[in-house]
């Protein structure tokens, strides 16, 4: 008898088992699960996890977090993910460097670590078309932008608010109109900072569009 309620507490989202072969090819367990959903996790998701294809409603309540990184290349989705309470001076990541999620396509609602002492970084994520739901409005997080060594000529939808310092998306080659429109009128109002769009971005917006920007002290490059 396997209590996956008291292993995985909350959690529901499994593949389907069949018992009617040999049991120890069912272990480690986790290498079974394709999901994880309203859950409080008190430290980085195991390699062991690689099946998962979406995180849902999650919260990190890691301290000393050391670097902490999201990297199964399963993973499709991740919905509602809360680093707020994550502290001690760690760096925390969705993908890294030779560790790849090759298949994430969509992140919707990241609410960032507010220790000073984290940063945040999502690195190169090729199949990522759309993020959403960042509020940086408490944060002075930079490096929320996917970290592209070329243009990225796929991540379409960018919803974030709040943004106060300096931006740069000038890599974003496909990100759409009404994102960029989104992203202004939800912009602070601020003194002597930059959102740097590039030359292909800035070809989207009309000069009353870039004036919105403007008045609220972004200087737009």
């Amino acid at each position: 008898l396997i209590d996956m309620v008291n292993q995985i507490p909350n959690t529901w989202e499994y593949v389907k088992f069949d018992f009617t072969g040999d049991l120890s090819e069912y272990f480690p367990l986790e290498s079974h699960i394709i999901g994880l959903s309203n859950l409080t996790l008190k430290g980085p998701l195991p390699d062991s996890y690689n099946k998962i294809e979406y995180l849902k409603n999650i919260k990190m309540t890691t301290t000393n977090i050391g670097d902490y990184c999201i990297a199964q290349s399963s993973l499709k989705y991740i919905e509602n993910i809360d680093f707020s309470d994550t502290v001690d001076n760690g760096s925390v990541s969705i993908n890294q460097t030779g560790i790849a999620c090759e298949n994430l396509e969509r992140i919707s609602g990241i609410k960032f670590p507010t220790d000073a002492g984290c940063c945040f970084v999502i690195w190169v994520c090729p199949a990522l078309k759309t993020l959403e739901g960042i509020d940086m409005s408490l944060t002075d997080f930079t490096d929320w932008v996917p970290n592209d060594s070329s243009p990225n000529t796929v991540l379409t939808t960018v919803k974030a608010s709040g943004i106060h310092m300096d931006t740069d998306l000038s890599n974003l080659h496909a990100i759409s109109h009404e994102s960029l429109i989104y992203i202004i009128n939800n912009a602070k109002t601020v003194t002597d900072k930059t959102l740097t769009l590039g030359a292909v971005n800035l070809a989207k917006l009309t000069d009353a569009e870039k004036k919105v920007a403007t008045d609220k002290g972004w200087t737009l490059a």
